[in-house]
């Protein structure tokens, strides 16, 4: 769905099939948020994998880019250290984060354009699981 005029209705037809390598999967919630836990423990890929896989990019200057190897890493609004991507497209909204030291995973999915899956709802969501600390 999309919001237009103050009315939900349906978004056009989308196939991303053509980008499945970059961002085209169909997934679940629940699904997400297993793949997110198991990422949060070695046994799935090692840990040395699994470091570098999350390690911080910096550039050429040594200045930290805020992302890793396909993740945007960083903290949240409570500086808590997050692991997270966005996505979202015609009729797709979507977050997985995760929170490696907390070992939380939230996955969030909306089948509206541009919904509000990420900042206030997602600090509401994660903080019914750990607290506002």
């Amino acid at each position: 769905y999309v919001r237009e005029g103050g009315r939900t209705v349906n978004a056009p037809y989308f196939d991303p099939s053509f980008k499945w390598a970059g961002a085209g999967y169909l997934s679940t919630a629940e699904e997400m948020a297993r793949f997110g836990s198991a990422l949060l423990r070695p046994g799935f890929l090692k840990q040395e994998t699994l470091d570098e896989l999350f390690r911080p990019l910096k550039t050429s200057a040594g200045e930290e880019t805020g992302f890793a190897l396909g993740w945007r890493v960083g903290a949240d609004a409570r500086r808590r250290r997050i692991i997270h991507q966005p996505g979202g497209g015609p009729g797709i909204s979507c977050w997985l984060v995760l929170y490696p030291d907390e070992r939380l995973v939230v996955a969030i999915l909306s089948n509206q354009t541009g919904a509000p899956v990420g900042g206030k709802a997602l600090d509401t969501i994660v903080d019914s699981f750990l607290g506002t600390r």
